[in-house]
């Protein structure tokens, strides 16, 4: 509804108006003199404002000057009504601030004609003047945001969004559509999911990783989605996150996680039931069985300070610099002993393909013992009796090696298989019971596979039972 003041002194010309715009899409508001009339607009703030010139007292001329000068009536657009068709009478009208003027007798249909008119001029500026501020704000959030069409076209993004895909932020949006765009500079991961877009809405945990590369960490955008209908067709509204530091808080607490659990409960127990044995000996024990298990207990303790020692020195190098992001083949062996020993496991062979046992690949051994520590230990953890045989190959594939790391535990489901690689999703509790954990460790292997440019599967093994986490990583400059 288009609200309508209307300031004249005639009564005559209230109800010719009344008449002539009553059943339309208007409200009407009436003032008898110029005071009236300015106190109304600025308690109402109405749409249009009818305006008669020839007024006593305060005239048109001036209560037009007087509304430019309110900051909010400065814009509501003014129809000046005017006996006078001169063309004086109109410059002087316009240079007052009328948008536009109507002469007496008034004609009904031109009347409409010219508030319609004035109406959608009005709704015009407020919407542009919305979109203006709206402009303002995205273009100082945190955020990056995008509108693409249908097609994934782009049609709007914001500076950070330009900034994130290297437009220029005075420039046109290039023509290039989205997906194209991002795959100049990121890995789309999930690539599955990324590669039914824009047909098959995204779901959550979509990323645009820019790999790491020797000067610089990897980076992370999360990206969500809200599709709104646009007159007969739709348009896509794509929001990018940073969450770079949110992704490499969680790796390291989950790294940290795993070197305080292992390096600290062994020998922890160690000193605790040596001291509680030596609690309940006789007051008449030997001395040289009491020597011995003191000195049982010092050498648990000192492990154990060992240990203490080792966790705050690997503590400090989550929080700093790492000495390599690389790591040759040829210590791969030693990476494997690492993690067979933190976990206990003797069932480790471990195959290398002779045409890969120079290459150098772009991650460091520390990520490396963590990717394999994610998966023997989701092997220990799933296999029926805490016992796989696991084998671990590297082989060339296509640009770069694959690691595939098998277990003889149990075969997925098809849903299962799907959970695998989702955070906070287990899906072994009906063949293995209630197994500690949050469902972060394969995730967190497709994480960093996704950081260094990789990518990580998971799938049944083709004889027996039992499953084969597959990485795929390039090859080091």
């Amino acid at each position: 509804m288009t609200r309508i003041l209307i300031i004249d002194d005639e009564p005559v010309t209230h109800e010719t108006l009344a008449a002539l715009l009553a059943g339309e899409e208007f409200e009407l508001e009436f003032a008898s003199d110029g005071l009236t009339g300015i106190a109304k607009a600025k308690a109402t703030t109405p749409d249009i404002i009818l305006l008669d010139l020839m007024m006593p007292g305060m005239n048109g001329y001036e209560v037009c000057t007087r509304l430019r000068t309110d900051d909010v009536l400065a814009e509501v657009p003014i129809l000046m009504i005017t006996a006078y068709s001169d063309r004086k009478s109109r410059l002087q009208a316009l240079n007052a601030g009328a948008d536009d003027f109507l002469s007496k007798p008034l004609d009904g249909l031109d009347l409409l004609a010219r508030l319609r008119t004035l109406a959608r001029l009005d709704r015009y500026r407020r919407l542009l003047a919305e979109r203006m501020r709206l402009r303002w704000v995205l273009d100082r959030a945190l955020h990056g945001y995008l509108v693409t069409d249908a097609a994934g076209r782009l049609l709007y993004a914001n500076a950070p969004a330009c900034l994130y895909l290297g437009i220029e932020t005075d420039a046109a949006l290039p023509t290039t559509p989205f997906l194209t765009l991002a795959a100049q500079t990121y890995r789309l991961e999930p690539a599955e999911t990324w590669a039914a877009w824009p047909e098959t809405p995204l779901r959550d945990g979509c990323y645009l990783v820019r790999p790491e590369t020797p000067t610089a960490p990897a980076f992370w955008l999360h990206v969500s989605e809200q599709r709104v209908p646009y007159g007969e067709t739709t348009q896509i509204l794509l929001l990018l996150q940073d969450v770079t530091e949110k992704m490499t808080t969680w790796r390291d607490m989950r790294s940290l996680r795993a070197v305080v659990s292992h390096k600290l409960r062994t020998p922890l127990n160690a000193v605790v039931g040596l001291l509680m044995l030596f609690q309940d000996y006789p007051d008449a024990t030997p001395l040289g069985d009491v020597r011995d298990l003191l000195v049982e207990s010092a050498n648990a303790a000192a492990r154990l300070h060992a240990e203490v020692e080792d966790v705050l020195a690997y503590v400090g190098g989550l929080t700093g610099a790492e000495p390599t992001r690389t790591m040759a083949v040829s210590d791969l062996s030693a990476a494997v002993a690492t993690v067979r020993a933190l976990l206990g496991m003797t069932d480790v062979a471990l195959t290398v393909d002779d045409a890969v046992r120079g290459v150098t690949l772009p991650l460091s051994r520390r990520t490396f013992e963590q990717i394999l520590f994610e998966v023997l230990e989701n092997s220990q953890k799933f296999h029926p009796t805490h016992t796989p045989s696991v084998t671990i190959t590297l082989t060339p594939l296509e640009a770069g090696v694959q690691l595939a790391i098998g277990d003889n535990g149990v075969t997925l489901s098809p849903q299962q298989l799907q959970w695998a690689m989702k955070p906070y999703l287990q899906g072994e509790k009906h063949f293995t019971g209630e197994t500690p954990g949050m469902g972060l460790g394969l995730p967190l292997v497709a994480t960093l596979a996704w950081q260094v440019g990789g990518y990580a599967q998971i799938r049944n093994r083709r004889a027996g039972p039992g499953v084969v986490i597959e990485v795929w990583l390039p090859i080091a400059d």
